[in-house]
């Protein structure tokens, strides 16, 4: 579980308070140097939760409309596979790398090195609105 300042930067990032949630799954590679690794994780949100990010989003327009963008996309499926364990337990679960959502939003957060498509720290969030299912998908190097 998330905890209470990782709380306050996704609220920050997403307008999302996970405070009291706890994930309906969770899939997390075994942490390397100083926690590296790649966290998966789907919650269950209210309506109203929903209706806020999508009150905040027309203020301030942070998420964008699916699908992902290639590079995007791309990027993530290219970490997400490259970790052995967390594909497998991904296989053994109803989840996919990257969900494939029909009605929703998305947003990157990234932090981009000097080196030409090398992501060192991102974040994806997934927001379904039909099912009201957040995903979170981080990757720490």
């Amino acid at each position: 579980m998330l905890n209470y300042f990782n709380n306050i930067v996704i609220y920050r990032e997403t307008h999302i308070n996970l405070y009291n949630k706890k994930p309906i799954f969770k899939a997390e590679s075994s942490p390397s140097f100083h926690g590296d690794g790649i966290d998966y994780y789907v919650y269950q949100l209210k309506r109203a939760d929903i209706d806020s990010i999508m009150s905040n989003n027309k203020n301030n327009c942070k998420w964008n409309r699916l699908p992902i963008d290639k590079e995007i996309y791309s990027i993530v499926n290219k970490q997400l596979t490259y970790d052995i364990e967390l594909v497998n337990s991904l296989k053994n679960s109803s989840y996919s790398p990257i969900p494939n959502v029909k009605n929703g939003y998305y947003l990157f957060v990234n932090k981009k090195s000097n080196e030409k498509d090398y992501y060192f720290n991102f974040k994806l969030y997934i927001l379904d609105v039909e099912n009201f299912l957040l995903y979170l998908i981080k990757y720490d190097s």
